[in-house]
C-alpha cells in the first residue's frame, strides 16, 4: 500500500467538525508505529453508481415525462476531452456505470441522454438502487450542461450532478 505523506493530518480533536467536501473521507491507519490519520477524496461516483442503472428507451421515455422525479438540478461544466460525436464516448461512460439511452443532434451540439443507478438511496428497509435520469448536453464549445432528474433529495442529487459532470471533464 502506497501512502502519500502530504496526506497524513492531525489526530482530530474533541472539536473536529465534519468535512463538508463532497467525496471526501477520513481514515485512521493502526499499525505498530502508531496511529496515523489521512484525508483523502473519492470520487462519488465509484463509490455510489451501481451497474444496475441501464434503463431502455422507453422506460427512460416515460420515466423523463413523470411528474413525480420532483427534484431536478441542472450543472455546468467545461474541457471535457472526448469527442460527443464519435464512438468513444458510450464505452468510456459505461466504465463508469453511466449507461448511454440515446444520443441526439440538435442546432446546438449533441445530447446525450443516460441512466445511473445509485446505490443505497433506493425504496426498501436496504435502501436498494435509485434510478437518476440525466441529460448531457455538448456544445462546440466544449461547455457541456448536465440536466439531472430522480425521486431523491436535492442535496444527493446535487452530488449526483457534480459526480456526471467530473466523469465528462475527465473523459
Amino acid at each position: 500500500m502506497l501512502f502519500d505523506p502530504n496526506m497524513i493530518i492531525p489526530p482530530p480533536t474533541q472539536t473536529a467538525t465534519p468535512s463538508t467536501s463532497t467525496g471526501e473521507i477520513q481514515v485512521a491507519l493502526k499499525t505498530s508505529l502508531g496511529i496515523f490519520y489521512a484525508r483523502t477524496t473519492v470520487p462519488l461516483h465509484i463509490v455510489l453508481f451501481t451497474p444496475a442503472g441501464r434503463v431502455d428507451p422507453d422506460t427512460f421515455l416515460q420515466s423523463w415525462g413523470d411528474a413525480s422525479l420532483n427534484s431536478h438540478i441542472t450543472t455546468t461544466t467545461s474541457g471535457s476531452n472526448i469527442s460527443s460525436t464519435g464512438g468513444d464516448l458510450e464505452p468510456a461512460l459505461e466504465k463508469r456505470n453511466v449507461f448511454v439511452v440515446a444520443r441526439r443532434n440538435v442546432d446546438t451540439g449533441v445530447v446525450v441522454f443516460v441512466s445511473v443507478g445509485v446505490d443505497g438511496v433506493g425504496g426498501g428497509a436496504g435502501g436498494g438502487v435509485g434510478r437518476v435520469l440525466a441529460e448531457v448536453r455538448f456544445d462546440p464549445t466544449q461547455n457541456v450542461m448536465v440536466t439531472v432528474k430522480a425521486k431523491m433529495g436535492v442535496e444527493m442529487l446535487k452530488g449526483i450532478a457534480e459526480a456526471l459532470a467530473g466523469i465528462v471533464r475527465t473523459l
